[in-house]
Order: structure tokens, then C-alpha cells, then sequence
């Protein structure tokens, strides 16, 4: 006689090797899409252009927050931000990838 867990009948149908397959294949997509921001912030002269005026408009003289913002307008002003970031750390973490 075995015991019961009430969690038996969830019928969750958890498969591990399902599981492992799903985690690499969003791995090798991250990479793959990290690889495709270094090719066309990095590598490419109009997206490095680009990416130059960005961090020039929008990290370096655009204010997150200026009199009478609403947080709203303080949290989109800094969610560009963020973007921007994100595309600069993906390129630096491609470049000490390739680089080592």
C-alpha cells in the first residue's frame, strides 16, 4: 500500500528531460540573439552610429526626471535607459567572450 500525496492528482506531467531540453534551447536562442546585438550595435558602422547617439541623447544629456514629470513619464524616460544599457553590457559580454 503506498501512501498518497495530494499532489498526485494535479496531473502536472513534469518531464525533466522535456525540462532540460526547453532550458537549453532558451540558451542557445539568448546567445544567439546577444551574438546578433554585437553584430549590429558592434560590428555594423550605421548601428554603431546609432548606438553612439543613444548613449550621447539618452544616458548622457537627457534627464531621467525633470519638474512637473509624473512617474509615469520618469519610469519610460528610464526604461530607454535601461535598453540602452542592456545593449552595452550585451556587447560587453560578447566582446570578453570572444575576447578570452
Amino acid at each position: 500500500m503506498s501512501l498518497s500525496n495530494a499532489f498526485d492528482e494535479l496531473g502536472t506531467g513534469f518531464d525533466p528531460v522535456a525540462e532540460a531540453k526547453q532550458r537549453e534551447e532558451l540558451e542557445r536562442k539568448g546567445n544567439q540573439r546577444d551574438y546578433l546585438i554585437h553584430q549590429v550595435f558592434k560590428q555594423n558602422e550605421a548601428g554603431a552610429k546609432l548606438l553612439a547617439m543613444w548613449v550621447q541623447d539618452a544616458l548622457i544629456m537627457a534627464p531621467t526626471a525633470r519638474p512637473g514629470d509624473d512617474l509615469l513619464a520618469i519610469g519610460l524616460e528610464e526604461g530607454k535607459k535601461e535598453f540602452i544599457r542592456k545593449v552595452l553590457l550585451t556587447i560587453q559580454k560578447i566582446e570578453g567572450v570572444t575576447n578570452e
